[in-house]
């Protein structure tokens, strides 16, 4: 039986899917997080990792593909992993917590691309999130971290030399999973916002001269997880965005500018999500939101209508079995927002290249779009193209780990219709991809087994 998949010049939907997937690695056991940075300094963009059961690594992008770095496996229990340059040689450090372990470290970079491990805390309890900031503004990155099973928020101090001292900034938030800086009340130096599982609360600190008030913004948001800083209305004031692990929900809590909030769910019915990121994936200014879903396997990006609001849901990867850290870069250059993920059960992390637009912002939907006929398939994908031009066509299909497994170019005829077709595929979800060197669009295609 062969299945089809019609591309023609009027419909525009399929645009809103166009993300092109490349492997970065699938030895990364346990893969549960993401950090993207220039960590060799050479220009591009390279990635930080965790794994529960990798330690900790590094992903250097390279002209012939990416490369595995390991930094040490035997940072086992892995959790969160972060960069940044701790002691002011202008090397990018790297630092992470091992939750099984209690431990917070950092190993400092050397431009011999080596990495000398620092032990900053060994009995720091089930820890979660381990962030850099300069909190005193001292020109130093100091170290926040979350510990879940001491229900503390704690900052380690840089003294300027190599060392840290420990603070316990607050030891009754019970659950406590993430903690980042954030400027909340927008008064030049960067507060603390946070969430805790066990009593649902998302909350922040203010900074005031290195002393930090805690105030609640939301105690109901069940199983309160990771929380991320935006600017979502782009009005000044810091917005935040959480996910609730038992909500099954993503909400968003808009600053006023008087450090109070309004609460919107901005996606629902998410089974256990996760990691959020937003940037302007569309080009058409104003923040979208990506985000991860461990329990239903996906990667979605969540399209603002301009007015804040997140109804156009748009899945990114699916049957990415437990999804967990998800992070946003422009990681090829091109003036528009990557985004990058992990499948914590498949130990691989994958980064989607953007090809919502042009790097111009010009939609890239007026060459052709896709009408699925029939999918998913059980034998041959057939491929019928109606090009606005008569460039010659390539005409790809790749694996969920970005690899091309077929590949042939089509000479197009202008406004008619050309067809191919790839035959005898085995069971899996493929990306079939149609471009002539300017314009490029998308579809995904299912081959079950029959």
């Amino acid at each position: 039986m062969k299945i089809g998949v019609f591309l023609c010049a009027v419909l525009v939907l399929c645009a809103r899917g166009n993300w092109i997937p490349e492997l970065l690695s699938n030895q990364i056991p346990g893969a549960i997080s993401l950090f993207p940075c220039d960590i060799d300094s050479d220009g591009d963009q390279d990635c930080a990792a965790a794994g529960w059961n990798a330690g900790v690594l590094w992903l250097e992008s390279t002209p012939s593909g990416w490369l595995c770095h390991p930094v040490d496996p035997g940072f086992t229990g892995a959790i969160f992993v972060s960069v940044a340059d701790l002691n002011n040689d202008e090397v990018p450090d790297i630092l992470a917590s091992s939750n099984s372990r209690g431990e917070i470290a950092w190993w400092q970079g050397d431009t011999a691309g080596g990495h000398t491990l620092h032990i900053l805390d060994q009995s720091f309890q089930e820890p979660h999130s381990v962030l850099p900031a300069d909190l005193n503004n001292d020109g130093w990155n100091d170290i926040i971290a979350a510990s879940y099973g001491l229900n503390t928020l704690a900052v380690w101090w840089n003294q300027g030399d190599g060392t840290f001292l420990k603070e316990v900034v607050d030891n009754d938030i019970p659950g406590l999973w993430t903690a980042i800086p954030a400027d909340i009340d927008g008064d030049g130096d960067l507060d603390i916002a946070g969430a805790a599982r066990t009593t649902g609360e998302v909350c922040w600190w203010e900074n005031d001269n290195s002393v930090f008030l805690r105030t609640a913004i939301d105690n109901g948001f069940s199983g309160a997880h990771v929380i991320h800083a935006c600017d979502i209305d782009q009005d000044g004031d810091t917005d935040l965005l959480a996910s609730g692990r038992s909500a099954n929900e993503i909400r968003l809590y808009t600053n006023s500018g008087d450090e109070s909030f309004s609460t919107s769910a901005v996606l629902q019915n998410c089974l256990w999500p996760t990691f959020m990121a937003t940037a302007d994936f569309d080009l058409d200014g104003d923040l979208d939101i990506a985000c991860a879903s461990y329990s239903d396997d996906e990667v979605l990006w969540l399209e603002n209508d301009g007015e804040e609001n997140f109804a156009a849901c748009h899945q990114i990867a699916s049957s990415f079995d437990g999804a967990i850290p998800l992070a946003v870069e422009d990681m090829d250059q091109d003036g528009r927002d990557d985004v990058l993920s992990a499948a914590y059960n498949l130990n691989t992390a994958v980064l989607w290249k953007n090809q919502l637009v042009s790097s111009t912002g010009e939609q890239e939907e007026t060459m052709f779009t896709v009408v699925p006929l029939s999918n998913p398939s059980r034998e041959d994908v057939s491929l019928s193209i109606c090009w606005g031009s008569a460039n010659t066509v390539k005409v790809s299909l790749r694996d969920i780990t970005g690899r091309i497994i077929r590949l042939m170019y089509v000479p197009g005829i202008e406004n008619q219709l050309i067809e191919t077709t790839f035959q005898d595929l085995n069971p899996g979800l493929y990306l079939a991809t149609a471009e002539d060197g300017g314009f490029r669009i998308c579809t995904r295609v299912t081959v079950r087994e029959r």
